[in-house]
């Protein structure tokens, strides 16, 4: 008689950033899957474990379309890894090229007095959206 072995896929832990303090504020244990997973409120309030207290969520999420902040400073959380933008990976001098070309563009058709840089997102992270940002674990 055969003996039948099936092998359950270990969960992977995906780091969650915060896009301000640039640093890993917890993780979203999400099992293996290869269409991808959408992150609700429901899967990320199950999933997510805070590094410390201190970036525990709190326990009333709105739903679709609410971008998920950091408890500590209310900036973007965001998934790192390989993104849209990510993949193009553009060098900086070119961006800040770009934001330059665009700023006398703006000079010649009219009045700017003042322009403030400012820092982006980084390319390879993901802000996590609920209800609309996938990710693919496999």
């Amino acid at each position: 008689m055969e003996e039948r072995v099936e092998k359950k896929a270990e969960n992977v832990m995906v780091n969650v950033m915060c896009q301000n303090e640039r640093k890993v504020v917890g993780g979203i244990e999400l099992a293996p899957s290869r269409s991808g997973i959408l992150l609700s409120s429901r899967v990320v309030w199950a999933g997510f474990r805070p590094v410390t207290e201190d970036y525990r969520l709190p326990r009333k999420m709105t739903g679709d379309g609410h971008l998920l902040k950091c408890p500590k400073c209310q900036g973007m959380l965001c998934i790192s890894g390989l993104t849209k933008a990510g993949a193009k990976d553009v060098p900086q001098a070119t961006r800040d090229e770009a934001r330059e070309r665009a700023l006398q563009l703006a000079k010649k058709r009219g009045d700017v007095h003042h322009h403030i840089p400012a820092a982006g997102i980084d390319p390879k992270l993901m802000p996590i959206t609920l209800g609309k940002t996938r990710v693919e674990v496999g």
